[in-house]
């Protein structure tokens, strides 16, 4: 999604596998065909169908075999980490309401990371003593939304993200300025 679609993913591939996450979004749905009217602007859309029109054989081959399109469930640093685009109600265009975040399928996770609001945010779900997890000696989850590089929603156009320290158990947003 944007002017350089081509040059971004090839840049993604050229990381090799050095990526833990490789999160396919609400545009990469919609590039395979999926979800389009979906878009609550027109201009989502449009850009989505500039994609479509200009994305090379390399590319395309990325978004389709690189990409992860379901949730993500990882063990990392022996913390339960779920990464999701959206909500599991809603993998894609869901918003993690607070409702959704009181769900139990979260209570087997220690982090849910999610972004499809563009905004950054921390919030800690605690569960109830009766939840599996307490009985482990968990009793919340910990849900971040990174923010968004290029796509922000809270009018601050710098590059944002977050950087999860799974040994200290903290998490750090940062953002930097860059040319847009």
């Amino acid at each position: 999604y944007g002017m350089r679609p081509n040059e971004v993913l090839a840049r993604l591939a050229g990381l090799g596998g050095r990526l833990a996450v490789n999160r396919a979004g609400t545009h990469e749905r919609a590039w395979t065909g999926r979800d389009l009217e979906r878009f609550s602007s027109p201009r989502g859309a449009a850009a989505c169908r500039h994609t479509q029109q200009v994305l090379g054989p390399e590319a395309a081959a990325y978004i389709r075999t690189a990409l992860a399109f379901d949730p993500q469930d990882l063990e990392l640093a022996g913390r339960r980490c779920l990464f999701v685009h959206g909500d599991l109600a809603d993998p894609f265009w869901g918003q993690m309401p607070a409702a959704e975040m009181a769900r139990p399928a979260y209570a087997a996770y220690d982090y849910v990371v999610c972004g499809h609001t563009h905004v950054s945010r921390l919030w800690t779900e605690f569960r109830r003593e009766e939840s599996p997890r307490a009985r482990r000696g968990k009793t919340r989850t910990v849900f971040i939304n990174p923010g968004s590089v290029g796509q922000p929603r809270n009018h601050n156009p710098a590059a944002q993200y977050a950087v999860l320290d799974l040994a200290a158990g903290a998490v750090h947003f940062h953002a930097v300025p860059y040319a847009v």
